[in-house]
């Protein structure tokens, strides 16, 4: 992209003239002059300067958006030049949950990594909302997220299924409702006996610890409350599942986990884990890539691995 750009790209992003001159090492009149240049050549005003601190015209939104689709352009040239000359040492990037990198994302890895140690591995860890946008904005390879997205522009497989769990510390519970785990972890607890149904009227008013709101987690937790009329005591707002898991297995709250996180938590003797009867309590995962963009050695090679990788999960 010309320097010009390169400039305004950064303002538009920092919103600060200063901060740009100070990225590359220039003064602030020659980046006041860049942005003059380029209004003056579409006979444009990108910034309102009448107010402090100055904002973006309705042509600087614009012209942001495409600098924003430029770059991931460039981007992607670079990626795919780099590749064919051999320039770098290869890369993969995947976008998904805190619970998928944790559980998931080591075992898909390990085909690969052992067909090619030097390769280099970018996890963007992110609530499952945040990871589709994210995939769909940047430059990432792969998504792997329940979320579908139902697109020309990308195509996706079904990588695994999860069910979600209630998991209840005893102290909340009636003695008749208790299930005493006597092995090491959950896993092994789930391989002998499953989990009681739970009426979901014991969850009301009981203290629950649950996902941030822009989260797929939280989202189906409340169709489901809403559904069953029923209004928990939500004291506890976490980022990930994980948090929310451990803090419920400790005894502290409820929470709707996932079996397959659970399975792998050690047996705190605090807890007892229920199911319910609702299809929102079984997710399936996707791997998805983008059609429109180009797709490197590396990523195809893993797509390849992923279809034959047996993932080892508690359903």
């Amino acid at each position: 992209m010309h320097q010009d750009y390169e400039y305004l790209f950064h303002i538009f992003k920092t919103g600060s003239i200063k901060e740009s001159a100070e990225l590359f090492c220039v003064t602030q009149p020659a980046i006041s002059t860049a942005i003059k240049r380029i209004e003056d050549n579409f006979g444009i005003k990108l910034f309102n300067r009448k107010v402090r601190p100055f904002s973006i015209t309705e042509e600087g939104r614009i012209m942001y958006d495409y600098l924003k689709k430029i770059k991931i352009l460039e981007e992607q040239m670079n990626a795919e030049l780099d590749t064919m000359t051999m320039r770098k040492a290869s890369s993969i990037s995947i976008a998904t949950s805190n619970y998928v990198s944790k559980t998931i994302i080591p075992q898909l890895l390990s085909p690969l990594l052992s067909v090619n140690p030097t390769v280099q591995v970018r996890i963007i860890d992110r609530s499952s909302i945040e990871a589709n946008s994210l995939f769909l904005n940047e430059n990432i390879d792969l998504l792997i997220s329940p979320i579908l997205i139902d697109s020309e522009r990308v195509s996706a497989k079904p990588l695994f299924s999860d069910n979600y769990l209630f998991c209840i510390p005893n102290s909340f519970l009636p003695n008749d409702l208790i299930d005493h785990y006597d092995e090491s972890t959950y896993g092994e607890c789930f391989k002998k006996r499953k989990p009681k149904m739970l009426d979901l009227r014991l969850l009301d008013n009981m203290p629950f610890a649950t996902l941030e709101e822009n989260s797929y987690t939280h989202q189906t937790l409340m169709q489901i409350i809403k559904e069953a009329r029923i209004d928990p005591l939500i004291l506890h707002i976490t980022e990930q599942l994980t948090t929310a898991n451990d803090l419920a297995i400790s005894g502290l709250c409820a929470t709707m986990t996932s079996k397959n996180l659970a399975s792998k938590s050690i047996n705190s003797g605090k807890v007892t884990f229920f199911r319910h009867n609702s299809e929102k309590m079984a997710r399936i995962y996707y791997l998805m890539h983008k059609n429109d963009v180009y797709l490197s050695p590396t990523v195809e090679l893993f797509l390849a691995l992923c279809s034959k990788t047996e993932i080892e999960i508690e359903r």
